[in-house]
């Protein structure tokens, strides 16, 4: 027979560890929990018209929101209120450097300033397989056998490199990428270069 699971440590008020077929609680290491403090005051609550598709991206000023049938909007971060909306159906989980929200939709990027929901730019991108990574003026994302890197700018492309399939995002540290690809490879190179990576992921 396999081995028994472990027991399941769950720590509640009065900080006691409860086993999972009954016995007498052992109290755990470390204060109790405090539950005495007063409730989280909820600044504000709004309605959306739908159900919400990725989660929101937050600026010094606004929240916004990309929720069904394919609409994004932004919000007042103080007060709730409704700003603008613009009819787009994000693909991918929004991104935002602050002053632009950057929306994968169809086959094209799209950047809205956060103020007001305006287009900035506007660049064919294909359809991407894993999110976008905003960083420092750099877009970078992939879609399948490639990646490319746009200015954040503009929608101009700086490079784009054939590459083998990547589900999950890219991250950027400096000047350097760092992709992971599938078939447990992580390859590493300049960002302002571009990465040449074989269809092994090397």
């Amino acid at each position: 027979l396999p081995p028994p699971h472990p027991p399941l440590l769950i720590r509640v008020a009065g900080a006691q560890q409860l086993p999972p077929a009954g016995g007498v609680p052992v109290p755990l290491p470390g204060p109790p929990a405090d539950t005495t403090s007063a409730p989280v005051t909820i600044a504000w609550t709004i309605e959306i018209p739908a159900a919400p598709i990725v989660s929101p991206v937050i600026t010094a000023d606004r929240v916004i929101v990309a929720y069904l049938p394919g609409i994004v909007a932004g919000f007042d971060r103080a007060d709730g209120r409704l700003l603008w909306r613009a009819e787009l159906e994000a693909r991918q989980p929004l991104a935002t450097d602050g002053t632009l929200v950057f929306v994968q939709s169809g086959e094209a990027i799209h950047a809205l300033h956060t103020s007001d929901g305006s287009l900035a730019w506007r660049t064919s991108s294909g359809t991407l397989t894993a999110p976008l990574v905003v960083k420092e003026g750099w877009i970078v994302a992939p879609t399948e056998g490639k990646l490319t890197a746009w200015r954040s700018s503009d929608g101009s492309t700086v490079w784009s490199v054939v590459a083998p399939p990547q589900h999950e995002p890219a991250a950027i540290a400096g000047d350097v990428l760092y992709v992971p690809v599938v078939g447990g490879h992580l390859a590493a190179g300049a960002l302002p270069d571009g990465l040449t990576i074989g269809a092994s992921g090397t």
